[in-house]
């Protein structure tokens, strides 16, 4: 009898220490690490009086714009709308507006619509100016995924009347304004990628400043210009390459609001069915109710543990928004998501499936960045070419003798960090793009021959233009 009590004890004690030493290890792989140290990924912002801001009159000037259809993102969110009403669109104002897009484009002309929209502007182009000459660029503070940015949208179209604008311009015999005219896109564009907003923000900027440039080049090849006015203006695109510090204050707002999500999924003020629908207007008015997949959720979630997997990733972003591409740190994303050992065992699977679904997408950003340096840098060395004709009557045979009078240095090719190719030949600039091989240039005969090929379904009057940077070897005509 004593000797089975004995074994019942130590029994009891054996289950007694296992069931402690299970406690102990749940209780250990429950705890989170400590908060990331993220004082590099802060965003500084600075105090800007209003009449200092730049983006203050750039919002006004979106406001007071004259479109046919046209109707002002920020003036409804001023008003108090959630979103723009709906409302009956005007078929004839919806032609026009397609016209003068087009015509922003480069692909029509009306001279009647022209001077209609020009008339009506005076005061967008004055606000537009003022917007340009302030010493401040800077938005509000992005802080949430439903952070409303109304402007963006009037911004574009502002970039479609500076267009029309400089196209002008050029056909009425005013050159060097059209050409200014096309600079102010560009500036505006660089203006807004440093506005310490988001990539939003960012890319919009990008939009912009990549309209400025092609405007510039499709203007180049029937300029008149003299050689100093033409290299004066190769000179002004200089400071205006992409802009890394504005890419990587963006990567930190994204940052900061991926943290405050976050936030939102640990306090309960967000679900993961939320986040996985990002496409909605407004935060939910209510928080989540409670189920086991929430408790199964917050089991598996480690609040600290998933900043800084964002955190780490964030700093690869910065870093490649600041390299070239050849550089780039490949960030792969993974086939499956780690699974915990057994569902009752907890882990950061749910953070590293939040991480997924916030910050992968963003990959792609450094290397559109690099795509905008060889615009900028291939639109100075076609000017500085054209420059050199008007000069000397030929084209050079490389792009060395274009240095010092007309470059400083040869433009680099942003791919491979080399200096950007040249093709007498073919009479292309050239980049050696993603694939980072240099086969010498393409024609446009031959990149629509080679687009032809792979997409056969193509249809240049229905789908347009094909993507440069999707081809080999991305080329810029010198048509002069």
């Amino acid at each position: 009898m004593k000797t089975r009590y004995k074994v019942l004890i130590v029994l009891v004690l054996v289950l007694g220490i296992l069931i402690a030493a299970g406690v102990v290890a749940l209780a250990i792989l429950s705890i989170d690490e400590p908060p990331p140290d993220v004082a590099d990924l802060e965003v500084h912002r600075v105090d800007v009086a209003e009449d200092e801001n730049g983006y203050s009159y750039l919002r006004e000037a979106g406001k007071v714009l004259w479109w046919p259809g046209y109707e002002s993102g920020a003036a409804y969110a001023d008003a108090g709308f959630p979103e723009e009403p709906e409302r009956q669109k005007d078929p004839v104002e919806t032609e026009k507006s397609d016209r003068l897009e087009k015509i922003a484009a480069g692909k029509d002309w009306d001279d009647a619509l022209v001077d209609e929209v020009l008339a009506h502007n005076a005061e967008t182009f004055a606000l537009i100016e003022k917007a340009l000459a302030c010493p401040h660029f800077q938005v509000p503070p992005v802080l949430s995924i439903f952070t409303r940015v109304p402007e963006i949208f009037d911004w574009l179209s502002l970039m479609n009347l500076q267009a029309v604008s400089a196209r002008n311009l050029f056909k009425r015999g005013r050159e060097k304004q059209a050409f200014d005219e096309a600079l102010s896109i560009v500036r505006m564009g660089h203006s807004i990628q440093g506005a310490k907003g988001c990539l939003i923000h960012y890319s919009v900027g990008q939009t912009v400043k990549l309209r400025g440039l092609e405007v510039m080049r499709q203007m180049l090849p029937a300029t008149v210009l003299d050689a100093e006015q033409l290299k004066a203006c190769a000179k002004s695109l200089v400071s205006h390459d992409a802009n890394e510090d504005g890419l990587t204050d963006a990567f930190r707002v994204e940052y900061a609001v991926t943290v405050n999500v976050l936030e939102d999924l640990k306090t309960g003020r967000m679900d993961i069915e939320t986040l996985k629908g990002m496409g909605i207007e407004e935060p939910p008015s209510k928080p989540p109710r409670f189920s086991l997949e929430r408790l199964a959720f917050f089991w598996h979630f480690r609040l600290n543990r998933t900043k800084r997997l964002c955190a780490d990733r964030f700093r690869t972003l910065i870093a490649n928004g600041c390299t070239n591409y050849a550089r780039i740190e490949r960030l792969e994303r993974p086939a499956d998501l780690p699974r915990p050992l057994h569902p009752l065992i907890p882990s950061n699977s749910a953070g590293k499936m939040v991480f997924l679904l916030l910050v992968p997408s963003l990959d792609s950003i450094p290397a559109h960045k690099c795509e905008e340096n060889v615009d900028v840098a291939a639109t100075r060395v076609l000017i500085a070419l054209k420059a050199f004709k008007v000069v000397k009557g030929r084209l050079p045979e490389t792009l060395g003798e274009l240095v010092p009078e007309y470059l400083d240095a040869v433009p680099l090719d942003d791919f491979d960090g080399k200096p950007l190719r040249y093709n007498p030949e073919k009479k292309v600039i050239y980049s050696v793009g993603k694939d980072l091989k240099d086969d010498g240039g393409m024609t446009k005969e031959e990149q629509k021959a080679w687009w032809s090929k792979e997409h056969p379904s193509w249809d240049y009057e229905m789908d347009g233009e094909p993507d440069v940077w999707q081809m080999p070897d991305p080329s810029f005509p010198i048509e002069f």
